[in-house]
């Protein structure tokens, strides 16, 4: 491909890359480094990762065949997933005793009290030290302001780009849901200017949810509105300056909660560093409005933790219960919910000192900046017209549309009697069916697209499995069939499953047997369950044989063979249980015992012992998960299960 100063650059997708360890950084960490920096300098390597050169033995990986043949890359090319991070990684080890410099891929910014320190800077040759060379007409000297990242920084803070800012006035609003989506997912980008998000964004949040249907109330432009005008609003973030006192407030409602972090300088004013905010999961909404006003105490706090660990600061609060409970000296009270003192505890780890303040003498809302040009897709209903033509016959009378009415009754017929046959096997009428069938608010909408046209951009999960097989849908009679199979409601499965039931014939036999009349989804596993629900098909099924027990292969070295479990939670708490094949035993507990979490704390156990080679554990969902499984095979790990019933081969676990 051509890049842009009209250099052929030959790219390709190598999946075979190993991932890298390293990460990128992400903005926010950036943004705090600019402290201090009144002159500027922003340089641009050439080239970027051909820069780095390649190691003989990774050469043969980076192979290329094109029209001249086999060749081997032996600088570092584009197009390999690992290649960011091995860059940054080289950037940031560059820069690490070079203060005052940040860097982001290959873009540089380096920052100077005043002209004459930032020309010492610059002096250092620190990219000639590492063999980089720079691309001269991309480079800038002597800035005031910089461009970076999508915002523009100098001396006082930075804020977004006006041209962003400027763009965002004309945007319309959203005319469904996907456009909703976009335009939330969007502004998290510059969500540290919006400190009122989560009191913004309740009325839409609404229209996220599942099955809801899409109705733009009164309330939900004055939200949107709203937010325009905080977006054109003049947004300003101050540069985190670790010397002067830091303040933390953080604030609830009933949709969210929120977080502003600031510095308070010698004049008694506060300059915002940066705003958090999002919404409530409908667990959380549940919650008193003390807990939600302790989340927000904790969200605050892990959000801004890098600048927070280690560090004297305020944490306000409009909440006064919770000076008791989070600022007393006299320790967590003895009544207090088991909730609030484990968040309680969380915070020992911090050094701050509480208070208490009004709502409305938090930190001021600033705002954030995102486009997004929504046009609203115009659909119109369309017709499909089948003509059959009979062979020419020089004796017919019939002209052309004689013959394709006639052939368009029979064909009609022989659906009606296709649909027919079926129902006149099964234990209810066609009309039955019909009756039922309108008043099924799924079934109503999919008729709807099928009668008219199917808008693929608005569809809800339990319609959109019929989206994927449209082409076999039709209508007869106010019955929705699937290819020659009727579609049932939801109230009639159960009679149907007892009907095809009778006998007690197997699992297949009945599946093969409903799928022969009617079509719901979900209707094998529906099969499965109900055959294994059944008592007498139970008693009557035949016993597999029994196994002699076979022991597990002794392992050869430590922390080679792992056996994961989760006990039974204690006093609400759940507990991990790690147990090595030398019996070596890690038990962690957890809140939330998912897949994430899971995975959150094997990696701090890894990063101390290693990583394993096989890992046995029963079936829960935390270890069949896909999340689960695509970690182990990033890491290499065997996954042993133990057999349904049979907590005994996972024994070293249990036991503990």
């Amino acid at each position: 491909m051509e890049s842009t100063f009209k250099l052929v650059r030959a790219a390709m997708d190598i999946k075979s890359a190993f991932a890298h360890s390293s990460k990128l950084p992400v903005p926010e960490d950036l943004f705090t480094k600019p402290n201090g920096g009144q002159s500027f300098a922003k340089v641009d390597l050439a080239d970027a990762y051909l820069q780095i050169p390649v190691e003989e033995k990774s050469r043969k990986l980076l192979t290329i065949n094109n029209h001249r043949g086999l060749f081997q890359y032996t600088r570092l090319p584009f197009g390999i997933k690992t290649t960011p991070a091995t860059f940054q990684q080289i950037m940031d080890t560059m820069l690490s005793d070079y203060p005052g410099c940040v860097a982001y891929l290959d873009v540089i910014i380096i920052m100077g009290r005043d002209a004459a320190y930032l020309v010492q800077k610059l002096a250092r040759k620190q990219p000639e030290e590492y063999g980089f060379r720079l691309r001269k007409e991309k480079c800038i000297f002597m800035l005031h302001i910089v461009e970076y990242l999508g915002f523009i920084t100098d001396k006082h803070g930075r804020h977004p780009d006006p041209a962003s800012v400027e763009a965002i006035k004309a945007m319309p609003p959203p005319k469904d849901v996907s456009g909703l989506r976009s335009f939330l997912g969007l502004v998290s980008y510059y969500g540290a200017f919006l400190p009122t998000l989560h009191q913004l964004r309740g009325s839409l949040n609404r229209l996220l949810t599942k099955d809801s249907k899409w109705e733009w109330t009164t309330e939900c432009p004055r939200s949107f509105e709203k937010v325009k005008a905080m977006i054109t609003s003049d947004l300003h973030l101050t540069h985190f300056n670790p010397s002067l006192p830091i303040e933390v407030a953080s604030d609830a409602s009933n949709f969210g909660i929120g977080a502003v972090i600031s510095n308070v300088f010698p004049d008694g004013s506060e300059k915002s560093i940066a705003h958090a905010a999002r919404s409530l999961t409908p667990t959380e909404k549940n919650y008193s409005q003390i807990e939600k006003e302790a989340l927000s105490i904790i969200f605050a706090v892990k959000k801004f933790h890098k600048m927070l660990y280690g560090r004297r600061f305020t944490l306000l609060t409009d909440h006064k219960p919770l000076l008791t409970i989070f600022g007393s000296k006299k320790g967590i009270p003895v009544y207090t919910a088991n909730r609030l003192q484990r968040w309680a505890t969380m915070l020992l780890a911090y050094d701050f000192n509480i208070q208490y303040r009004n709502t409305h003498e938090f930190g001021k809302a600033d705002a954030l900046s995102r486009l997004i040009n929504s046009k609203p897709i115009d659909y119109q209903p369309c017709s499909l017209t089948a003509r059959y033509k009979k062979p020419f016959c020089s004796n017919s009378k019939q002209t052309e549309s004689d013959d394709s009415v006639i052939e368009s009754v029979t064909v009609e017929r022989e659906v009606r009697q296709v649909l027919f046959d079926n129902i006149r096997a099964l234990p209810v009428t066609a009309t039955t069916i019909k009756n039922l069938t309108n008043h099924n608010e799924v079934l109503q909408k999919v008729m709807h697209n099928v009668r008219t046209r199917w808008n693929q951009h608005n569809l809800y999960s339990n319609i959109r499995q019929f989206f994927h097989r449209r082409d076999s849908l039709s209508i007869v009679d106010g019955c929705l069939l699937f290819g020659e199979r009727v579609v049932v409601p939801r109230v009639l499965r159960d009679k149907l499953l007892n009907q095809f039931h009778t006998g007690h014939p197997s699992i297949n036999r009945m599946k093969a047997l409903a799928r022969s009349y009617v079509y719901w989804s979900q209707m094998d596993s529906e099969i499965e369950r109900f055959c294994q629900r059944c008592e007498e098909c139970q008693l009557a099924a035949k016993a597999p044989p029994k196994c002699p027990w076979q022991p597990r292969p002794d392992a050869e070295k430590p922390w080679q063979r792992l056996h994961l479990d989760f006990a039974v939670p204690v006093n609400g708490q759940n507990y991990m249980i790690l147990v090595d094949a030398f019996k070596w035993p890690e038990v962690v507990p957890m809140t939330n015992p998912n897949s994430i979490s899971l995975i959150s704390e094997l990696n701090k156990l890894f990063s101390y012992f290693g990583i394993p080679e096989t890992i046995v554990s029963d079936n829960g969902s935390q270890f069949t998960s896909a999340t689960f499984q695509t970690f182990c095979e990033h890491h290499g790990i065997q996954q042993k299960f133990s057999p349904p019933y049979h907590p005994q081969s996972n024994g070293q676990a249990g036991i503990t």
